[in-house]
């Protein structure tokens, strides 16, 4: 092992170890020399390091160098990661920089739930609704950076789209479609199929893009889909007034005011001449 002096502006000393001119094939291989400091994160409190197994320090280890990866669960933690390297006496930290742990780009795709609330859907109550949530990974505080998921409903008769922008406080939204009421009128159960993109926030709180009328395509992600029952036919009771006289109306409730239709049904022997109905 050789010491020998760095230039004086740099103030070190480097050591170069000496190796033997001739090397023996069946001798294992040298551990690479190292400074053996502390390296530790703090301020992130999700956090993993990651290395080969049995392989430390890693091979680009030297003694005025070394390298080591973490893997931060949230990308955006709430406070700035330091990294402090500690060789007992002597100490010291630095902040890491913002671009690591916040890019501009997320790296990776939001990781996005989307559950479907409704199997069947009618005229009476047209409406697909889907719960979209985030998942895995943590969020960043506000809501300037979180996306608006748009729902597609793709049917026989047409395409219907709309929107809703996640809320920071929970991470999700609902959207609740209105299916068009042309596509009930279809005489037999029907289907419709729903898929869902990702896309950026419009400016102002809880707003999204007019965008994202036409049809996806391959970007979309599939939800599920969704049956569509055309209207049953209406059902009746019959209301008997006496033995000659049964009244026929609409087996559901009937507010003050309200119009409906009711058949009178009358006995063959019925000779009467006058019938009020009040």
């Amino acid at each position: 092992m050789a010491l020998r002096s760095a230039p004086a502006s740099s103030g070190a000393i480097i050591i170069s170890p000496s190796y033997p001119s001739s090397v023996d094939c069946g001798q294992a291989p040298l551990d690479p020399v190292y400074l053996p400091a502390a390296l530790e994160l703090l301020d992130a409190p999700e956090h993993f390091r990651v290395q080969q197994v049995d392989h430390y320090p890693p091979a680009n280890s030297s003694l005025s160098s070394r390298s080591e990866t973490f893997l931060l669960l949230q990308p955006w933690p709430r406070a700035q990661p330091l990294l402090r390297a500690s060789y007992s006496p002597f100490a010291t930290q630095q902040v890491v920089p913002p671009r690591v742990t916040q890019p501009h780009q997320r790296p990776v795709p939001w990781d996005v739930r989307a559950v479907s609330v409704e199997a069947t859907v009618t005229p009476a109550e047209p409406h697909a609704r889907v719960l979209f949530h985030l998942k895995g990974q943590d969020w960043p505080p506000g809501s300037g950076s979180l996306p608006c998921a748009r729902l597609h409903a793709t049917h026989p008769a047409g395409t219907a789209h709309r929107a809703c922008r996640f809320q920071p406080s929970l991470g999700a939204c609902v959207v609740e479609l209105e299916l068009p009421s042309h596509w009930f009128s279809q005489g037999s159960t029907t289907r419709a199929e729903l898929a869902y993109t990702l896309e950026p926030a419009a400016e102002g709180p809880g707003s999204c893009g007019p965008g994202g009328e036409n049809d996806p395509g391959e970007q979309a992600l599939p939800v599920g889909g969704v049956e569509l029952r055309p209207a049953d036919p209406p059902q009746y009771r019959e209301v008997p007034l006496d033995e000659a006289v049964t009244l026929r109306v609409p087996d559901m409730p009937v507010r003050p005011g309200q119009l409906f239709s009711a058949t009178l049904l009358l006995r063959h022997n019925f000779t009467a001449s006058l019938l009020t109905l009040r």
